[in-house]
């Protein structure tokens, strides 16, 4: 739990009569902290530079104290993770969703202006995901047939396709036979 004090907006029923807001997932990247409470209402605080906050762009000032992000949750929170410059939610209808320095940025939107996503945005080609996880520049997820599929910058090889050069589709790792955890790297 996390003592909200006067600053969280949580106060409509995210916090008990002690002002304590329960998270039931938090996750965390460079400069920055995001949580979903247990009404799947979610709240990002520290540094909003390249979009960590899911803010929206323009506002790179520092939150002090976690502030509720607008985003619909409704379908529910299975998986959250936070690294480098972005954060990744998985959704029990396994969709995902990311912000920040996005790796599906670098990829399936091609040409995508930028790779920073200022506000949650769903991950294209992900549907069916159990769980995503990020390193800084790359991306992969198990989804529910066990199957590992990865996306992003490739930077030395991290997607496991056999070279470090840039990947414009979502890849599938079929070596790897069935996975039901996974933690990806840095890089």
């Amino acid at each position: 739990q996390l003592d909200a004090g006067d600053a969280s907006p949580a106060r409509d029923g995210g916090a008990d009569a002690g002002g304590h807001v329960a998270f039931a997932h938090v996750a965390t990247a460079n400069v920055a902290t995001c949580a979903v409470d247990t009404a799947n209402r979610l709240y990002c605080w520290g540094s909003n530079n390249s979009g960590r906050l899911a803010q929206g762009q323009g506002t790179d000032e520092n939150v002090l104290a976690p502030k509720q992000v607008a985003v619909d949750l409704s379908a529910g929170v299975r998986y959250f993770s936070g690294a480098g410059a972005s954060f990744h939610l998985t959704l029990d209808d396994g969709t995902a969703l990311c912000w920040g320095i996005c790796p599906h940025a670098y990829v399936v939107n091609d040409p995508y202006p930028s790779p920073v996503v200022w506000t949650p945005e769903v991950v294209p080609d992900v549907d069916d995901a159990l769980l995503v996880d990020a390193g800084n520049f790359h991306a992969c997820s198990v989804f529910s047939d066990q199957k590992v599929r990865c996306w992003g910058s490739n930077f030395y090889g991290a997607i496991g396709r056999g070279t470090n050069t840039f990947v414009d589709e979502v890849f599938v790792l079929d070596a790897l036979g069935s996975v039901f955890e996974l933690a990806v790297g840095a890089f």
